[in-house]
């Protein structure tokens, strides 16, 4: 009944606050005076991982069993495809799957036992049973992989443990956690943590593709070498699609059935993922750590007038029709490049595709830049949760420990495989990309004010009166950020 009576009266504060995250200092800047900074994030390199003798890094935890134990796992939307895996059947990912969940029950003594009531990319009655249980005080799971953007409610609303006070053996600044989900954060407290133990932070990790076989006729290089001088800016970029759209039925007017673009990408990702890698943010932290409205920033405005180019100077095509249309045109020839998620590669069609592609970052603002800076899509990946009704906590972080450290040890790596046999790889420059796409992932701050408006209201109307409409929405944002102090800072 404590823990009821203590749900009852948080959940008075329902927020309605949509990407933000909670989370602890990881030591990087992340001031209103660094606002490029604030976009780079990534995978911490295990600098501070225990070592072996041989030097492999290896997780920090005791020697015990469970006694055979259920370690219930509550899944959401695409996690579900990383535990749930009855035996092996030859496909590599899916026996590296049963081979972890294997090793781990041996180890420990337990039965891995999972919970999923969502479909692959769509969400819902997993996130409402796990509010519905936990506010009830059942003690039905250990553990719940929910959505970003919903755990930072959750969370807020008093369901979710918090990392440092309750999970003892889960060490973030490990390699199979992600840091960059460290490093947008408000406050020292740390609510839900992302890594290896899931790919969905790989598979959602924005990037772009390229279609080789139009490069070729168009006598164009290959934008590799460029990423990998540092190249690779939103100039470099511009100069190589300015002249490219085609009308090819010669009727005078641009269409998607029959024409020739640039680039584009869903309405919900490609203007985020553009305005995040050219140094844009819509809030940022001030000194003291407080978030601050940063959109009528230079930078920000600069982006967003950059991103408006793509469509009404370059060629360019803003899918917010219906989704998966601009990933046909790409498999149809119709496009030079394609702004997607890495799971979308081998999830649809893209193997069957005719031409060959290649894969890159998005591009830089500029040289001085020092990262390509690959946000990871708020709105879909999987976060890992623990709930307040958990009375298993030792045994649960040991658990989350021990099953991250082996998807980076054993699952990573095949699901990098699996990529690299796609028809886009068949050159070895393609997996150097991955250093650059995956390197440095960043997850988006953001404002439930805000919410659709640079897609939406901005982009997909071609509207350069994007200032007065931020300006209308800045009394909401201004009372949405009140609540985060009064909520991470008192």
């Amino acid at each position: 009944m404590g823990v009821i009576k203590r749900l009852s009266g948080v959940l008075s504060l329902i927020l309605t606050l949509v990407i933000l995250f909670s989370c602890g200092e990881s030591g990087v800047d992340n001031t209103a005076g660094n606002a490029e900074q604030n976009n780079i994030s990534g995978n911490n390199n295990g600098d501070t991982a225990a070592e072996t003798d041989s030097g492999e890094i290896t997780p920090d935890l005791p020697d015990v069993t469970f006694g055979g134990a259920e370690f219930r796992i509550l899944l959401s939307g695409w996690s579900g495809v990383d535990f749930e895996s009855e035996q092996e059947t030859g496909d590599r990912i899916n026996d590296a799957i049963y081979q972890r969940n294997a090793e781990i029950e041996e180890q420990y003594d337990i039965t891995i036992k999972t919970f999923n009531l969502d479909e692959f990319d769509r969400f819902g009655p997993s996130s409402d049973s796990y509010r519905r249980n936990v506010t009830s005080g059942s003690d039905e799971y250990d553990v719940f992989f929910g959505i970003q953007q919903y755990s930072l409610v959750d969370s807020m609303n008093g369901l979710n443990v918090e990392y440092n006070e309750s999970l003892p053996y889960i060490d973030l600044s490990k390699p199979w956690w992600d840091s960059g989900i460290l490093e947008v954060c408000y406050g020292n407290k740390i609510y839900f943590a992302a890594g290896d133990i899931t790919r969905s932070t790989l598979g959602y990790t924005t990037l772009l593709l390229f279609n080789k076989n139009l490069f070729d006729e168009s006598g164009l290089e290959y934008p590799y070498q460029s990423v990998k001088d540092g190249t690779w800016t939103y100039d470099k970029f511009v100069s190589i699609i300015k002249d490219l759209a085609r009308d090819l039925n010669g009727d005078g007017v641009m269409n998607i059935r029959d024409d020739l673009y640039t680039i584009s990408g869903w309405q919900y990702e490609l203007p985020y993922n553009f305005h995040t890698t050219l140094g844009g943010n819509e809030v940022i932290k001030d000194e003291n750590g407080y978030p601050q409205i940063n959109i009528f920033s230079e930078r920000s405005l600069g982006a967003i007038d950059k991103i408006l180019d793509l469509f009404s100077e370059y060629g360019g095509f803003f899918n917010n029709r219906d989704y998966g249309v601009d990933r046909n045109m790409f498999q149809n020839r119709q496009l030079y490049f394609l702004d997607v998620r890495m799971f979308e590669i081998e999830r649809y069609g893209f193997r069957d595709m005719e031409d060959d592609f290649g894969m890159i970052p998005h591009p830089k603002l500029n040289e001085a830049a020092p990262h390509y800076t690959q946000l990871v899509n708020n709105n879909v990946v999987t976060v890992t949760t623990v709930p307040v009704t958990n009375s298993r906590l030792e045994m649960t972080s040991i658990l989350l420990e021990a099953l991250a450290y082996e998807g980076w040890k054993n699952i990573t790596p095949e699901y990098k495989e699996v990529l690299l046999q796609t028809k886009m790889t068949r050159d070895n420059e393609s997996a150097d990309m991955f250093e650059y796409i995956w390197g440095h992932r960043t997850y988006r701050y953001g404002l439930e004010a805000y919410n659709d408006v640079l897609n939406m209201r901005v982009i997909g109307r071609g509207s350069r009166d994007y200032v007065s409409i931020y300006e209308a929405l800045t009394p909401r944002a201004e009372q949405e950020i009140e609540t985060i102090k009064e909520f991470f800072f008192n």
